[in-house]
């Protein structure tokens, strides 16, 4: 018998919801909550916004995100990739201007393709739709939705597509209003960094917190990109110098 493939199509009046929430979208963890509604009602696990390459191509990945759900250590493995934003396959998924639906299951072109492949479906991504932001904007890269799932007809590819307009223009917007990124983490930041210096792991903070392990990474990522810190050490000791935390 064949096999019955599951659609996401999104309800007309689920849609215009969508647009009204990225419209009224203030902070970037507002947009974080509404990327991740969205990603969900289509049916995948897993997003990320990232920001393209525009000369530095050695720029590790973990540096180029802007928000994601993925696993910490899908993020660090893809970052640890050589020079992972030259290969062919990485300038054909930043380069395009159209939105791509990848198969991971697929054969790879090269060994340095598997390797990106491998790591995507050991962290339970098995199909990806890749949905560029281009514009004469502040911020320029692509939208990632992942998952499990099969492909996406085109009717649902489109209907992704339509949604990241407004995912871009929200964040263009978060940007401007900010003017340039503040120089000092949030409260919240400071919190969870405190219990990071404590020796509490993530997993325990979330506890203590009551905030998933997602949303987690995501404001310790915010909190390196404003102190230009690559890793949770060095974080740490960038905010007990500057006397943030004690």
């Amino acid at each position: 018998m064949e096999k019955k493939i599951e659609r996401y199509k999104i309800k007309a009046g689920k849609l215009l919801k969508f647009i009204e929430i990225f419209n009224s979208c203030k902070t970037g963890f507002d947009i974080f909550k509404s990327v991740q509604q969205v990603t969900q009602e289509a049916g995948y696990d897993w997003f990320a916004v990232i920001d393209i390459p525009v000369s530095d191509l050695a720029k590790p990945l973990r540096e180029r995100i802007f928000l994601t759900n993925w696993r910490a250590e899908l993020v660090e493995y893809l970052s640890d990739r050589n020079r992972l934003f030259e290969t062919r396959f990485a300038k054909d998924v930043w380069k395009t201007a159209i939105p791509l639906s990848l198969d991971f299951t697929t054969r790879p072109r090269n060994s340095r393709q598997k390797e990106i492949y491998n790591g995507f479906l050991e962290y339970d991504q098995q199909t990806m739709i890749v949905l560029p932001m281009h514009g004469l904007t502040r911020f320029n890269g692509f939208m990632t939705v992942s998952g499990s799932r099969d492909l996406p007809a085109p009717a649902e590819l489109m209907q992704l597509a339509y949604v990241s307009l407004f995912v871009h223009q929200a964040i263009n917007r978060t940007l401007i209003e900010k003017n340039v990124t503040s120089n000092m983490p949030s409260k919240r930041q400071l919190e969870i960094i405190g219990l990071l210096a404590d020796g509490k792991s993530i997993d325990e903070i979330s506890l203590v917190l009551g905030l998933t392990t997602s949303t987690i990474n995501y404001h310790l990522q915010n909190a390196r990109a404003i102190l230009n810190c690559k890793t949770k050490c060095q974080l740490i000791a960038e905010t007990c110098k500057r006397r943030l935390i004690a």
